[in-house]
């Protein structure tokens, strides 16, 4: 894990502005199928851009000092139109078909169970994978919790001083890995630990620099054509 924290230590001085980041989800999703890692990923290609709404809400969400409805305005954002706090339960099903229940509870549990664990002593790794479960596991807005949960990726990172803009395609990358990372929560979940999920999130950030560098030798790093 101290490997991959000196890799984003360094990739994260490798933009001089964020906005040349922006789009860059798209880029290394688009670089991955090139390559003939993944087939082309559509759902990926209709959402809105990822890095702007991360840079314009970055001391927000690094600070980890939201509140519900508030953390509700990002996702809304992130997803491109209004999230509101989920007031039922939701029934959902996983990639290998079971079945499971999103139960209802007062939206303070989680931003408060969100700052609890900020305040802890974690590393950089153990905090993006506690607050990953934190966001999925309560899954507390209309649409958007799998975007607001690897925004939570981001704001551990920079908590740590590990990256200092969003510029790391996780978003993208995140459709290359989702069946090991669903299974890695489903395993930290069940067997209350969050080494199977800190494992996943390892290589998910592992595979995120080198796109993102490979990305950054291309001569058209900043004009992709899709």
């Amino acid at each position: 894990m101290a490997a991959v924290e000196r890799a984003l230590a360094a990739l994260s001085t490798s933009f001089a502005d964020e906005i040349d980041c922006f789009g860059l989800d798209q880029k290394v999703l688009l670089l991955a199928e090139r390559g003939g890692r993944h087939a082309p990923a559509f759902k990926a290609y209709y959402r809105p851009v990822q890095e702007p709404v991360l840079v314009s809400s970055w001391g927000k969400l690094t600070g980890l000092s939201f509140d519900g409805e508030q953390a509700a305005e990002v996702a809304s954002l992130l997803v491109g139109s209004r999230q509101r706090i989920r007031t039922k339960r939701m029934v959902g099903q996983a990639l290998d078909g079971s079945v499971f229940v999103f139960a209802k509870r007062p939206t303070q549990y989680w931003t408060d169970e969100i700052q609890f664990e900020a305040a802890k002593s974690h590393g950089a790794i153990k905090l993006a994978a506690k607050l990953f479960q934190i966001v999925i596991y309560e899954h507390p807005f209309t649409d958007g919790n799998g975007r607001f949960s690897r925004a939570m990726i981001y704001s551990a990172l920079a908590r740590f001083g590990l990256i200092r803009n969003p510029c790391l395609g996780l978003n993208g990358v995140f459709e290359l890995h989702r069946e090991s990372m669903a299974l890695a929560f489903r395993q930290s979940h069940i067997h209350g630990s969050p080494e199977p999920m800190m494992e996943a999130i390892t290589t998910l950030l592992e595979d995120s620099v080198g796109l993102v560098r490979a990305l950054l030798q291309r001569p058209y790093t900043n004009s992709v054509e899709v």
